[in-house]
């Protein structure tokens, strides 16, 4: 018994953390496309770990950064690609006045900052909702 359980316990830990690079995945991506920056998967070159996919994860085969932008989380480029690791990490700038809907220049670090924050309040939600799972599970005993 003490030896299933176990196996239980090692396969729930592994499968939380790769529901958190999917989870962080997605979050770059979002950030990646409000910026002007792109995330391609059509090639279909790329590939993931199957436990991956089934977790909604998607396999891209370029990443595009756009230069003018701050990566979040204090990253650097190479952090930022280890992120997504089957892709091509490129860096590429575009006027801004092409990219459609677009704020101006000058207001990056409003968009910076309000990034950080929603990021910051979703990990602060997802740490409350364990605190309370904890805590209720504890009560129970």
């Amino acid at each position: 018994m003490f030896v299933v359980v176990t196996v239980f316990a090692v396969l729930v830990g592994l499968l939380s953390a790769q529901l958190k690079i999917v989870r962080d995945r997605r979050e770059l991506v979002q950030w990646l496309r409000y910026t002007g920056g792109e995330a391609d998967s059509s090639q279909g070159i790329a590939t993931i770990p199957v436990w991956r996919r089934w977790l909604g994860d998607e396999a891209f085969d370029n990443v595009i950064l756009n230069p003018d932008e701050k990566i979040p989380r204090g990253m650097n480029r190479q952090e930022f690609g280890s992120y997504f690791p089957e892709a091509k990490l490129a860096v590429w700038s575009r006027h801004p006045s092409t990219v459609a809907g677009r704020p101006p220049n000058h207001a990056k670090d409003a968009r910076d900052k309000a990034w950080s924050e929603k990021l910051r309040a979703k990990r602060d939600a997802r740490n409350k909702a364990k605190l309370e799972k904890s805590s209720a599970s504890r009560e129970s005993d």
